[in-house]
């Protein structure tokens, strides 16, 4: 059969080729990718977003240091139980509510200044966009999906927007397209503002729970004259019990003495800066010494100083010195058995006090005046004391041996003692003495002591108040 043309193979088409000019192009040159006019809103940023919180820093930062306490180890060891201080915690002497104010300020701060930390890092991310732009290169560019990321950091620099990026990263590969060089530093950038942010309301709250209000105690030391009492630079070298002129002036029909108005405001417990204090050791032996009286002034005012000191024994020698035979009339004749003391006391009613002193502790040279005694130094005390009171029956030494009366009513006794003179340092804290050390003074606070005690009366009255009170 023939077949028909229908179904043969027909003929080739005809393609007639011809060449494609190409377009002519224009060569423009590249424009820059600086980006112009923006000095002042980048100044700006920053300003904004360093000052404040560098003013609030610094601010508390100053406080801190200004205001600082540092603890100060107390010189003696009976003020260790005092300090209490903490090594690892700094004592600020400032309000504590003013300081957790000044400190909220940079936490309060710190959050909004993240928009302006944003908008400098919009520029170079912007340069970045023009350089893709330019470059033809579409891997560079971003998105859309990664410009509404962008544009939302910019615009609204938060925790939501940080997350959004952040569930943008971690979304499959295969469901977004790769991280783009703008969206990556603008989401590091939040990321770390975002940190910084938060460590900053972080401190403010651990100063929140750790700044406390408490007791301190601060020791500072005090000058010498505040506390402590020695004698004139002139006394420092007496060699003599009397003739050394520097606390007793010998006139012409007396001795007293020099300077004499603090003594006797001592003596009568009047004295505004000064007093005499009595302390026993744990034996139970009794010293007294010269300290500050406590004032308004001083009454917190902890403290170590240094004084003088003395301790005195005493053993009752009236049988060794006085006897029956020797009280006649208005007076009374007493001589020692051990040693150069005799004489002769009224027994009327005028007080006396009679004070023979030795060179020695054998008791046998009672010339005393030119000398330079030893420490202790001893002395006898011949008393009459007669306060027209009687004797109370009640004391019990109505009855004692070793006490005698004389014809008009009066008390005698005599004693033996010896006398310590001490330098003298102790410590008074909240008023109290609570603890002290002494040592043996030298020949020249001896001698004075002994002169200043023995050849003026300025004490006797106030002796024998107290010895009328005690025999009585």
């Amino acid at each position: 059969m023939k077949s028909s043309n229908h179904y043969g193979q027909g003929p080739e088409p005809n393609y007639t080729y011809q060449p494609t000019m190409p377009t002519p192009t224009t060569e423009v040159p590249n424009p820059t990718t600086r980006i112009r006019g923006v000095a002042r809103d980048i100044w700006l940023a920053c300003m904004i977003s360093s000052i404040p919180l560098v003013a609030f820093s610094a601010l508390l930062l100053g406080l801190v240091f200004h205001y600082q306490v540092i603890p100060k180890s107390p010189i003696s060891l009976s003020f260790a139980s005092a300090a209490t201080a903490d090594p690892s915690v700094v004592y600020v002497d400032f309000p504590a509510t003013t300081l957790i104010i000044v400190a909220s300020w940079s936490s309060t701060m710190a959050p909004l200044i993240l928009p302006f930390l944003l908008t400098l890092v919009s520029f170079p991310v912007s340069r970045t966009l023009i350089q893709a732009s330019q470059s033809g290169d579409r891997t560079r560019q971003p998105t859309p999906r990664q410009y509404a990321l962008i544009l939302r950091i910019m615009s609204n620099a938060s925790l939501s927007a940080l997350w959004s990026c952040i569930t943008y990263v971690f979304t499959s590969k295969r469901k977004r397209a790769p991280m783009t060089q703008p969206l990556t530093f603008m989401t590091w950038m939040l990321a770390l503002a975002s940190l910084l942010s938060i460590l900053v309301f972080a401190t403010d709250t651990w100063l929140h729970f750790v700044t406390k209000t408490v007791p301190f105690t601060q020791f500072s030391p005090t000058t010498f004259d505040s506390a402590s009492f020695r004698f004139n630079e002139n006394c420092t070298n007496i060699n003599t019990t009397f003739t050394g002129g520097c606390t007793l002036n010998s006139a012409a029909a007396n001795t007293f003495l020099i300077n004499s108005e603090p003594s006797l405001e001592l003596l009568a417990n009047v004295s505004s800066t000064n007093m005499v204090q009595q302390v026993a050791d744990s034996t139970g032996k009794s010293y007294a010494f010269v300290g500050l009286r406590q004032t308004s002034q001083n009454a917190n005012l902890d403290y170590t100083a240094t004084s003088f000191g003395a301790s005195s024994h005493c053993q009752v020698v009236t049988k060794h010195c006085i006897s029956e035979n020797g009280i006649s009339g208005p007076q009374a004749s007493y001589k020692c058995d051990f040693g150069a003391v005799q004489g002769v006391i009224p027994t009327t009613q005028v007080d006396a006090m009679v004070l023979t002193y030795f060179t020695d502790s054998s008791m046998k040279n009672n010339v005393s005046s030119l000398v330079s005694l030893p420490n202790p130094y001893y002395f006898t005390a011949v008393v009459s004391v007669n306060q027209n009171l009687g004797r109370n029956p009640n004391r019990g030494l109505i009855d004692d041996p070793n006490i005698t009366s004389g014809l008009h009513g009066s008390t005698l006794f005599a004693l033996l003692c010896s006398t310590k003179v001490l330098d003298w340092r102790y410590t008074s804290i909240n008023g109290s003495v609570t603890s002290f050390s002494y040592s043996p003074s030298n020949a020249s606070t001896t001698n004075i002591v002994m002169g200043t005690e023995g050849y003026t009366h300025v004490g006797d009255s106030y002796v024998l108040q107290q010895t009328s009170l005690d025999v009585w």
